[in-house]
């Protein structure tokens, strides 16, 4: 990128990048789009920053000082001595609440661009773990009056970062807040062995999911559509593309899935049976779980497993996934909550699920930013500190 002149142009295009690609993926940023909304001609874009990957490294490095600007400021915002009257939980709520209305998107969006270099489709300046070790830092210093221990520090912070994609999915703030003051206080009963009131949980919610009985073709149908979506993204899902991965005609994908809305619900819960369920059901050793359901035999995530994350990213982004939003807030915890009682926590329930998704999903975060040939170790290993962090160690064992 050229910064030797025309800060204002670059500063123009970068900001206006960052809003499109906030709001509409890494799939909304073409040179066109962005030098309109910037006010430029789009050979400025060119001139500036090459191409479109150039372009989103320096998104990246944007978004990284935007929320380390916010950082900052949150800290010193709880620099008096009043701050020492919070308790670790207050703290937790008040930053995550925080960091959720205003730079909620912002977060996401890193993680887009995250995901992107590891699949070699954009190269950025600085890798992702250190974006990771940027946020560590922040709860570190957020929650050193507390004298906590490292692994509880770090616990929280996981299951903080770990909750914003899902606390996302509802657009009601008020909602948002009480979801987050609710499992930010069961993570403290947690952490502190102290007994918990078991919340109720809707039966529907609990009963194991089946994999959807369908014909061979709309069955091609639906695995063709949860490749296309985890490797390129919801918004280049399209039938034509789907009938030409599941090699049937147009005419056959129209013919059963009329609307890519139908197509979208089947694949989500395909994907949940396929790479949940069967995970649960299995005979296999409780530290490995999360590699079992994340990874494959290779060592890459499992094509499920990112179209689940890109599902959740559409879900959040646009209110015309509300319905598939609705499904992923109803279902998130469930499939933990049904594997911490098979797995010896009887008393586990929804909000224990959710706990334990949000600690997993910062936990694969950081196993796929590793070498494939690195990160089932990682991730068996660490499974067990969590899972005896927040369950005990009978649960880990």
């Amino acid at each position: 990128m050229k910064t030797e002149d025309g800060n204002e142009a670059t500063q123009a295009i970068l900001e206006s990048a960052t809003r499109i690609a906030s709001a509409e993926g890494l799939a909304g940023i073409t040179v066109r789009g962005v030098a309109s909304a910037a006010k430029v001609a789009p050979s400025a874009v060119i001139y500036y920053f090459q191409t479109v990957g150039g372009l989103l490294s320096a998104v990246h490095r944007h978004v990284a000082g935007m929320l380390e600007t916010w950082r900052e400021r949150t800290l010193q915002a709880l620099d008096d001595p009043s701050t020492r009257l919070l308790s670790a939980e207050a703290l937790s709520v008040a930053a995550l609440s925080s960091l959720i209305a205003e730079q909620g998107l912002q977060v996401i969006l890193q993680q887009d661009l995250h995901r992107a270099a590891m699949r070699k489709t954009v190269t950025l300046a600085d890798p992702p773990m250190a974006a990771i070790r940027a946020r560590e830092r922040f709860w570190q210093r957020l929650l050193e009056c507390h004298r906590l221990s490292p692994e509880q520090v770090r616990v929280r912070a996981m299951v903080a970062e770990g909750l914003l994609p899902f606390v996302l999915l509802d657009r009601v703030h008020l909602r948002q807040t009480a979801l987050i003051a609710a499992v930010m206080r069961r993570l403290e009963l947690r952490l502190s062995r102290r007994p918990v009131d078991a919340v109720r949980a809707d039966p529907v919610l609990v009963r194991e999911a089946r994999a959807p009985e369908m014909p061979r073709g709309k069955r091609l149908l639906v695995e063709a559509a949860i490749r296309v979506i985890g490797q390129e993204g919801l918004s280049q899902l399209t039938h034509r593309k789907v009938a030409a991965e599941a090699g049937l005609s147009l005419a056959s994908t129209t013919y059963f899935y009329a609307s890519k809305d139908a197509l979208i619900d089947d694949a989500f819960f395909q994907m949940q049976h396929v790479a949940v369920n069967s995970v649960i059901s299995a005979d296999r050793p409780r530290n490995q779980f999360l590699s079992s359901i994340l990874l494959d035999e290779a060592g890459e995530e499992r094509w499920e497993m990112a179209a689940m994350t890109e599902l959740n990213r559409a879900a959040i982004r646009s209110a015309r996934h509300d319905g598939l939003a609705r499904t992923l807030r109803q279902v998130r915890g469930v499939d933990g909550m049904r594997w911490l009682r098979a797995h010896g926590h009887a008393t586990a329930d929804h909000l224990d699920g959710i706990l334990w998704s949000a600690a997993t999903t910062v936990l694969g975060e950081e196993a796929l930013c590793l070498p494939p040939s690195e990160r089932r170790a990682f991730l068996d290993q660490e499974t067990v500190r969590i899972l005896e962090a927040l369950f005990g160690a009978e649960c880990a064992t």
